[in-house]
């Protein structure tokens, strides 16, 4: 396995993850990190399941979480190579997959920010921090590894 740190090797990953939040976000101005959290721990979940020969959880989320969930569970699909995705006017994208694996640390980075920022900065302390960065990976990369 690589020892390079998730957030070098898949930061597109997650920054296409975080860009989907992070609408959502400026969509709903009520959303909370809770949501953002409760979402991506059901991500993990079902896909550790699947990793596990396992169907997805019976998790019962709140209606924003859910929309965390879909939105974020789209990207997921996407990057690991199960759908394709239209382009506003260049036709359909396709990513390089990644595997399941990779997607899980990815996953539980989020978390572990999501725990982070929280702590640090109250209910909305992860949105506002990573809304920040979102159109500056590189700055958010920096910090995250900085600090």
């Amino acid at each position: 396995m690589d020892r390079m740190p998730i957030e070098y090797r898949h930061a597109d990953v997650l920054q296409n993850i975080e860009f989907a939040i992070v609408s959502l976000y400026e969509e709903d101005p009520m959303l909370l990190d809770l949501d953002v959290f409760d979402a991506i721990e059901k991500l993990i979940r079902d896909y550790s399941h699947e990793e596990q020969g396992r169907g997805p959880s019976r998790t019962v989320l709140s209606e924003r979480a859910d929309r965390v969930f879909r939105a974020a569970h789209d990207v997921c699909e996407w990057r690991l190579g199960r759908r394709i995705v239209e382009a506003s006017g260049d036709g359909d994208v396709a990513s390089t997959p990644i595997p399941l694996s990779e997607m899980l640390l990815c996953l539980k980075r989020i978390r572990l920010s999501i725990k982070r920022w929280t702590g640090v900065r109250g209910r909305q302390g992860y949105l506002s921090y990573v809304r920040q960065f979102i159109d500056d990976p590189e700055r958010a990369l920096e910090a995250e590894l900085g600090s």
